[in-house]
């Protein structure tokens, strides 16, 4: 860009009129160097340029740098920063997220241009240990249904299974642990959502990819200024009559307007955390969230997600079951029917019941489509094929 090419010709003057003659390779290190800390994240800018990372953090002065990756989890890495270093460090990424951090306001959240969302501390007003930063990162594409099918998070048939629960409008919860995909999987879903279908997506930070040409995207805003909630922007979105809403992790008393949503005939996607189906209904229904009963049978499917690790020790997550919410028992319980459990066919599905058609066929016609998709390496191909699918 302009402000590289400034540092380029800013670099060349300097040798020239320094009359000096350096090796090429440490010219490419000054100009890397410049770049690196003037337009990029300085000492963090290698660990940026793997997109296989989705976590960089330090924890205090001296501390060293810690990465989540995909693959590996948690690692250790040997970058540190002095205390004249993360502190100026801290100030620049705040800068670069569009707010302001000082030891008067030591507090920031903030996200990058390219969507990365910072949380920053300045000082050892709020930790002991110093100034931290924690960077949270996203791909640029979501992961597709085949990729996760690849990956052996969902069986083929469950997937098929999926896509025509989303295509006929039923409601999904998807709940697990940290980091066990659920909002990997919830982009996944949302590409079988029909490509004129209306969608809003809400959520705090920025994660639901949206690339649907009627989708409208919603976050709060890391800035400061007026408080806007996940409840606001539930209450707005109802307003713009949404065909498909998409909902950010539920936690608080948003959960309550998102089920009345459902409720209403919205046809709704969402996160939740819990361990399992019956830890999720137990707290969906007690304090704090308390979810009448009425409202929670407006769920239709409930997805549960876990993280294992695999036979060569690296961890992989799962399906671990899906479950149909199919009404009340005599006993004023939510009734459900488990389809999958394990990747495998436990039980016929209970939802489609009411609506009308071949639905076995349809789902058998859209397994037969993944099959031919299997070998779309990235989101473009898979879109494509999507697209002729629909003809």
């Amino acid at each position: 860009d302009d402000r590289a090419e400034t540092i380029d010709e800013a670099l060349a003057l300097f040798l020239s009129e320094a009359k000096h003659t350096l090796p090429p390779r440490i010219i490419h290190a000054y100009r890397y160097y410049l770049k690196r800390d003037f337009l990029r994240l300085g000492k963090i800018n290698a660990l940026c340029m793997d997109s296989e990372i989705e976590d960089i953090s330090c924890g205090g002065y001296g501390h060293p740098v810690f990465i989540y990756h995909r693959r590996f989890k948690s690692m250790r890495t040997n970058i540190t920063y002095s205390r004249e270093e993360l502190d100026s460090a801290v100030v620049l990424y705040a800068e670069r997220g569009g707010v302001q951090i000082s030891l008067g306001h030591c507090m920031a959240d903030a996200a990058l241009p390219d969507g990365s969302r910072l949380q920053l501390t300045y000082g050892d007003a709020v930790s002991a240990n110093g100034s931290t930063f924690s960077l949270r990162r996203f791909k640029k594409y979501p992961l597709t249904p085949v990729q996760l099918i690849n990956f052996n998070t969902f069986s083929i048939d469950e997937m098929a299974y999926l896509w025509y629960a989303v295509e006929t409008g039923h409601s999904v919860l998807i709940i697990g642990e940290t980091a066990s995909g659920k909002t990997t999987t919830l982009n996944a879903l949302a590409q079988f959502i029909p490509p004129a279908a209306k969608i809003v997506s809400i959520e705090d930070t920025r994660e639901i990819m949206l690339y649907h040409e009627n989708g409208i995207p919603n976050q709060i805003p890391a800035s400061e200024g007026e408080e806007v909630s996940m409840f606001d922007l539930l209450r707005a979105a109802m307003r713009q009559r949404p065909e498909y809403l998409l909902v950010g992790e539920v936690r608080g008393t948003e959960t309550l307007i998102m089920f009345q949503a459902m409720n209403t005939g919205h046809v709704t996607f969402s996160t939740f955390h819990a361990g399992d189906i019956d830890s999720a209904v137990h707290r969906l229904l007690n304090e704090p969230l308390n979810v009448p009963l009425t409202l929670l049978e407006s769920l239709d499917i409930v997805i549960a997600q876990k993280t294992i690790t695999n036979s060569f020790g690296y961890p992989e997550r799962r399906c671990s079951e899906i479950t149909e919410i199919v009404g009340m028992s005599d006993m004023g319980a939510p009734h459900s029917n488990q389809v999958f459990s394990g990747g495998v066919l436990r039980n016929p599905p209970a939802v489609f019941s009411r609506d009308t058609g071949d639905w076995n066929a349809e789902i058998s016609r859209r397994r037969k489509a993944l099959e031919k998709m299997l070998d779309c390496p990235d989101y473009a191909s898979f879109s494509a094929a999507l697209k002729e699918f629909y003809g």
